[in-house]
């Protein structure tokens, strides 16, 4: 296993993903679908990210990718309706945000983490990820500490994600 250390980001919680599917076109883009799930109370939410894309080398450090890395293809399904998504590119990775309702009964969000740049078809390719669910409405100008709260303070604000492979245990955001 490789140690993923991201300067200045020194967060709980680094959620990776290998992509899913590339293509070269268009100056080339890869990808990997998500999915999360809960029953959060009725309310409106933000579920914030942090994104990164780099490339793992056999040996040597990893690099991380100065090209866009963006959530994309955003939906809500069942008891979640999604109001509204953005990010912000910053360099070498993107702050994002999907602003959601609930009416307090499970629910699901599944979207696309995308990389767009000439390191898409890379086998050692990998999304690396924070994620924290706010209440209320938060935009990309939230401050990147709320990944340093733990899960005993994000008690009740709680979402899963069920696509990461992680031996059967689920990953809470």
């Amino acid at each position: 296993m490789v140690n993923f250390n991201i300067p200045n980001h020194d967060h709980h919680d680094l959620l990776i993903a290998g992509k899913e599917g590339s293509d070269p076109g268009f100056g080339g883009e890869a990808w990997v679908r998500l999915r999360m799930t809960n029953d959060l109370p009725s309310g409106i939410y933000t579920a914030v990210f942090e994104t990164f894309s780099l490339v793992v080398p056999p040996i040597a450090n990893i690099r991380l990718l100065n090209d866009e890395t963006l959530n994309t293809q955003v939906h809500g399904y069942a008891n979640y309706k999604i109001i509204t998504f953005s990010h912000d590119y910053q360099t070498t990775h993107s702050k994002a945000f999907i602003q959601f309702s609930s009416n307090g009964q499970p629910g699901e969000i599944s979207f696309q983490i995308k990389y767009y740049g000439s390191s898409c078809n890379n086998g050692t390719l990998r999304f690396l990820f924070y994620s924290r669910v706010v209440s209320g409405k938060v935009g990309t100008a939230f401050d990147h500490k709320i990944f340093d709260v733990d899960d005993v303070q994000l008690k009740d604000q709680i979402l899963y994600f069920d696509d990461i492979n992680m031996n059967g245990n689920k990953k809470r955001v």
